[in-house]
């Protein structure tokens, strides 16, 4: 083994070309692992096609591999089950790589199963990111009776990794309960781009209302624009919705049923983070009402920012975890319009407090991107050598 360990990430979704959370995760260890003396190779979907018909490209120096062609994650609302499969098929590719340790994204599960057999085979270190565990009833909620096969999965899965890095102190509280080893679950800190966020300058426009996030059905904007419509001290608030998805159809014409159209302001996906920060800061509240979150990576920017978050009360939203109510923002009951309508309100009738980004940070230790990558890489160190 040389002396630089060589480490391969393995994705279905990749920042520049597809835009979240666990990507932007994924882009901080990426952009700091020269710093330990890590080479990266990522193995994705073939994202770049169209600039490059090449199946493997060298991108601000790391390598990344198209391991199959780029097959839509959403079937609807939910995940693909085919681009699961296929995707899970294609890794087989890794057993001729050569790599050190390999970590992978938990989601969408069955590459697990796959990757597990190519540690075992070739004695190498398995890390995974463990973003959320819903367990059966959640799984069955979500898929009907297959949640019952995809809890069977889920919790297979979470026995294959050597170590698993969960996102939340919820997301690793619900591992360990499923009975993981507590020694092989690491609750990372939460981690967001400080120096990035605070030296952004704030969007020259007035933003009223700001929500941020993939337009799908969990993340409940939809209650957002329901709130805009129900509460009459907003009729002159605009909502400004950044994002794309299989729900924008839907939240554009729900818009226009309830007569708040003219309010709404859809900016579509933004690829420069920078961009998104800017809203985020020229904003007077941000709404976060998504039913599900494995950390709320635009809860905790937001905060950063220096913007109150109104959020939900659902079971599988570890976002309210960074919430103080009524402090740096608020915490309502899922599936409440009204609730929501009055807070929003509330944040938008009181002057912005000054205090929130200062006193999220210094409540936050190690939410810098430094403090986690060292902390990430010289575990992969430990690993890899014993």
């Amino acid at each position: 083994m040389t002396s630089k360990i060589r480490l391969a990430i393995v994705s279905d979704a990749v920042l520049p070309w597809h835009v979240g959370g666990k990507e932007s995760q994924y882009q901080q260890i990426i952009s700091r692992a020269r710093e330990f003396d890590i080479e990266v190779t990522v193995y994705t979907m073939h994202w770049w096609k169209s600039e490059d018909r090449r199946r493997t490209i060298i991108r601000d120096g790391i390598r990344y591999v198209a391991i199959l062609p780029v097959i839509s994650m959403y079937r609807g609302e939910k995940r693909s089950i085919t681009q699961a499969l296929l995707f899970a098929l294609s890794c087989v590719q890794l057993i001729f790589s050569r790599v050190d340790v390999i970590e992978a994204d938990q989601i969408p599960h069955l590459q697990l199963f796959v990757l597990g057999a190519i540690s075992r085979v070739r004695r190498l270190p398995l890390v995974a990111s463990w973003h959320e565990c819903w367990g059966r009833d959640y799984w069955v909620s979500y898929l009907g009776a297959k949640g019952n096969i995809a809890a069977v999965i889920e919790w297979l899965t979470s026995r294959i990794p050597n170590l698993m890095f969960a996102d939340s102190s919820e997301t690793h509280d619900r591992l360990i309960r499923s009975g993981v080893p507590n020694s092989r679950v690491v609750l990372r800190p939460n981690t967001i781009d400080v120096d990035g966020i605070l030296s952004t300058p704030r969007f020259t426009s007035n933003v009223d209302v700001l929500t941020v996030g993939r337009l799908i059905q969990h993340k409940r904007i939809d209650l957002v624009i329901r709130a805009m419509a129900v509460t009459p001290e907003l009729s002159q608030a605009t909502l400004t919705i950044i994002g794309e998805g299989p729900e924008r159809e839907n939240l554009e014409k729900q818009g226009a049923e309830l007569g708040v159209a003219s309010r709404l302001r859809f900016t579509g996906e933004i690829i420069d983070q920078i961009d998104v920060w800017a809203y985020m800061k020229a904003a007077r509240v941000i709404c976060a009402p998504s039913e599900r979150e494995g950390f709320g990576l635009a809860v905790a920017e937001s905060l950063a920012a220096g913007t109150p978050v109104i959020t939900v009360s659902a079971p599988h939203n570890a976002s309210q975890e960074l919430i103080n109510h009524e402090v740096n923002g608020s915490i309502i009951p899922p599936n409440d319009a009204e609730a929501l309508g009055c807070e929003i309100v509330r944040w938008l009738q009181s002057p912005k407090p000054h205090y929130i980004s200062e006193n999220f940070l210094a409540t936050q230790s190690g939410v810098g991107w430094h403090v986690f990558a060292q902390a990430y890489f010289e575990r992969l160190k430990v690993l890899v050598a014993s």
